[in-house]
């Protein structure tokens, strides 16, 4: 959940590997949804770090700054 209210889920179909699962979105102050087939560290580092995704759920994040994303797996 983002501070705005917003939910990200996987949508977990029978017979796919984790990283085959879609994210699926809701907006936390309205009725608008979207999928994205993509892993989820794929898709926040697309959506949050390289402006590669658009996103009416997430929108004016400034890919500019600098920042990084590191997935929890590179610590196991």
């Amino acid at each position: 959940m983002t501070e705005n209210g917003d939910c990200l889920y996987w949508l977990a179909r029978p017979g796919q590997e984790p990283a085959q699962w879609t994210v699926a979105i809701k907006e936390g102050r309205g009725r608008e949804g979207e999928f994205h087939a993509r892993s989820c560290c794929e898709f926040l580092r697309s959506v949050l770090l390289t402006g590669g995704t658009e996103s009416d759920v997430f929108h004016d994040f400034p890919t500019e700054e600098p920042h990084a994303f590191v997935s929890s797996s590179r610590f196991v």
